[in-house]
């Protein structure tokens, strides 16, 4: 059976599309391969991860971690070292939720084969002691750093004399203390100015509880005796507090000073408006 014209036409033009189809199948093995090959090339894999800025934490269990996270490949195809490609975001998130004690991180290329990890560290701003004082000033208690906003952050040394002051209550749970807020952010900085406040006034304190809606200030104590407390609510606006302890001292003071005043009473109790009540001391 001879072909026809057609049937000839027809054969040309499937062999020819067969043809096409084999070259664009090897082009985009030979794309894919060479891809997968630069990809995978040393030069353009993260080979040093430098750590630069002071932190007390070691710069090895730092590397360690970015280490890990750059372990592996996406899709067993780009290797996640790539430093075209590498987890920069992941890397950022692990490092600050591995390490409590880091306030922010900064990672920067340098070059095809390094990064830099910039480590900027939190810093000690009070401490947290518990829930509770203890009963004798002479007693040990475990205590941990707190930041500005209130994060408990990093078990704290013993001190012999430290400069900090120290909070107890609030919001943190005994069994969860690390990573915990003393308590929210704004609240914490309107209690800290209003601690502050007190202490510009000429009250000597560097003791602070908050628990049950109260906050007590236990003032410096020089003897042997229970440290006076003065007792606000956090219901009450500070300045409203600062009002009526500006008001009860002037009347308590004129003919002492502050500090012999607040020494000769057990408490003072300023969580009931207009009305004060204090305890002398026998």
């Amino acid at each position: 059976m001879a072909y026809t014209p057609t049937k000839k036409l027809a054969q040309r033009r499937k062999k020819i599309v067969i043809q096409r189809l084999v070259v664009v199948i090897i082009s985009v093995i030979c794309i894919i391969g060479s891809i997968f090959f630069i990809f995978r090339v040393e030069n353009f894999r993260i080979q040093k991860i430098s750590i630069v800025g002071h932190t007390s934490i070691s710069e090895s269990e730092i590397r360690d971690l970015v280490e890990t996270t750059l372990a592996g490949s996406y899709g067993y195809v780009i290797p996640r070292n790539n430093t075209f490609f590498y987890p920069k975001q992941e890397i950022l998130s692990d490092i600050q939720s591995h390490f409590l004690k880091i306030l922010s991180v900064e990672i920067k290329r340098s070059g095809l084969q390094e990064i830099t990890v910039s480590i900027h560290e939190r810093s000690p701003y009070a401490l947290w002691c518990g829930n509770s004082m203890p009963v004798f000033s002479a007693d040990t208690v475990k205590c941990y750093f707190l930041d500005s906003e209130g994060l408990v952050y990093a078990e704290a040394p013993i001190f012999s004399n430290d400069v900090y002051m120290h909070y107890y209550g609030g919001a943190v749970s005994s069994g969860t203390v690390l990573g915990a807020y003393y308590l929210s952010t704004v609240d914490f900085k309107k209690l800290d100015q209003f601690v502050r406040t007190l202490i510009s006034l000429g009250v000597e304190t560097k003791d602070i509880r908050v628990y049950d809606g109260d906050v007590d200030i236990y003032l410096s104590n020089k003897t042997d005796s229970l440290p006076t407390v003065l007792r606000f609510s956090t219901a009450q606006l500070y300045t409203k507090s600062i009002s009526a302890f500006n008001t009860f001292i002037s009347d308590q003071t004129t003919t002492t000073t502050i500090q012999k005043y607040l020494a000769s009473v057990e408490y003072v109790d300023f969580r009931f408006g207009n009305k004060v009540y204090s305890k002398a001391r026998k």
